[in-house]
């Protein structure tokens, strides 16, 4: 099926109903790249809902040649705002993943948490997709049930704690049933789109990074949640992979310029503080500990309002990129 037609696929339909889903005449969204693959290039502005933090776009269409972003990526999946999205999507980049979606017919992946409840998130999906795709993401099992309800003129399909709505010929939204109202009414121009300084932080990212990233606080597990002061200067953590390296950028946003080299001294003294001696040490049970030797991998820089670690991994030896960056949400008190 190709992304670019210009008549509206065949809408869902479930239990014997159903609905025309589309976007609304004159919407200012873009949705296939230069490419042809669906989903426009770069974040597409109004996309996200107001309060939606964190918030992640991944082109998919470039991840497959890098180990770094396909890490980055199922690190950031794994997080807590995002345990109501359907498994097979969050797994779709992990290694020796199990997950029948074809990330090839994928081709961006905007995720967004929300402030409408404790780690609650959604996702937006460009998709090159028919109507069984849609339900085996939804319910990937035929025992699965699946409930429709009527939502401003939309049907939203739900299984267990997840729904869906068809937004469009190759866009589809998925997550909490809440999440996903706010998301359809966000794309019909209902709602605000996200604002702030999570977005502000966002589009500091390069606009042909792999996978851009921008939160306040980010769902990973810490065995100490405690940080010291320096750190409560950080208002912000964004990041990004770019397209032509296996490499992860950090950046930490502070509230003033003259915090900025205390905050960079802390990261580099902590990180060697929590790192472990031997790959073995760091493979224990639990999450990954940090090992001294990705430690020497990572820069600490700083400049204007900004920290930035930048972690190379020697020879693509990528594995420690989830404990990077859990280890760093961690130390600066953001997990939650």
């Amino acid at each position: 099926m190709s992304p670019n037609k210009t008549s509206r696929r065949s809408v869902l339909a479930a239990g014997g109903l159903v609905a025309t889903l589309g976007i609304v005449a004159g919407s200012p969204f873009e949705f296939s790249s230069d490419d042809g693959t669906p989903g426009a290039l770069g974040f597409t502005a109004g996309t996200a809902p107001i309060g939606s933090d964190p918030l992640v776009l991944i082109n998919t269409s470039e991840i497959r040649e890098n180990n770094v972003a396909k890490r980055v990526a199922s690190t950031l999946l794994a997080a807590r705002q995002f345990d109501d999205i359907p498994t097979v999507l969050t797994g779709m980049f992990a290694n020796n993943s199990s997950s029948s979606v074809d990330v090839s017919r994928v081709g961006k992946l905007l995720l967004v948490g929300s402030d409408r409840s404790d780690d609650s998130g959604g996702a937006v999906v460009w998709a090159d997709w028919d109507d069984d795709d849609v339900i085996s993401v939804l319910a990937p099992t035929e025992k699965a049930e699946i409930r429709t309800e009527s939502y401003g003129g939309q049907t939203l399909y739900t299984s267990g704690a997840t729904s869906v709505v068809v937004l469009g010929d190759t866009e589809f939204a998925f997550g909490t049933t809440e999440v996903v109202r706010t998301i359809a009414d966000v794309w019909h121009g209902d709602s605000d789109p996200v604002g702030g300084e999570t977005l502000d932080s966002f589009e500091r990212t390069p606009l042909r990074a792999t996978v851009r990233f921008s939160f306040d606080t980010l769902g990973v597990p810490c065995n100490d949640a405690s940080s010291p002061n320096v750190y409560d200067s950080v208002t912000q953590v964004y990041g990004s992979v770019p397209s032509d390296r296996n490499t992860v950028r950090l950046h930490l946003r502070v509230e003033s310029n003259h915090v900025r080299h205390k905050v960079a001294t802390a990261v580099r003294d902590d990180l060697e503080t929590v790192s472990v001696e031997s790959e073995e040490d760091a493979s224990g049970t639990g999450s990954e500990k940090l090992p001294y030797d990705a430690v020497e991998n990572i820069s600490v820089d700083h400049k204007h309002d900004t920290v930035t670690l930048t972690y190379r991994p020697d020879d693509k030896d990528d594995k420690y990129v989830h404990a990077v960056i859990e280890t760093l949400v961690c130390l600066i008190g953001r997990s939650r």
